[in-house]
């Protein structure tokens, strides 16, 4: 019982919730048109988040600010790919 009470349960249902949602998204093939995830900014985003998140080390406040810088060169990443490879294999 004592093990139990130190579990971050709020992290693991989060994980849980996370990849039940990815499930989902397999199954109904919105993953397959929407793939690609740059999404630094949430603890929700991805299960190293969601970790780094739990840790406590990393308050929320600060993670929405280097995240949002995350996802917006994200952002400039995917479109300069897409602007320079799609010609290239003739998508474009």
């Amino acid at each position: 019982l004592k093990d139990a009470m130190r579990i971050d349960w709020g992290t693991l249902l989060l994980f849980g919730g996370g990849l039940s949602l990815g499930f989902q998204m397999f199954e109904t093939g919105l993953a397959d048109a929407i793939g690609c995830s740059f999404a630094f900014m949430l603890p929700v985003a991805t299960p190293p988040n969601a970790i780094i998140y739990g840790s406590g080390m990393i308050p929320l406040p600060q993670m929405m600010r280097f995240g949002f810088r995350l996802n917006l060169a994200g952002i400039l990443i995917i479109w300069l790919a897409i602007a320079v490879l799609a010609p290239a294999v003739g998508l474009y």
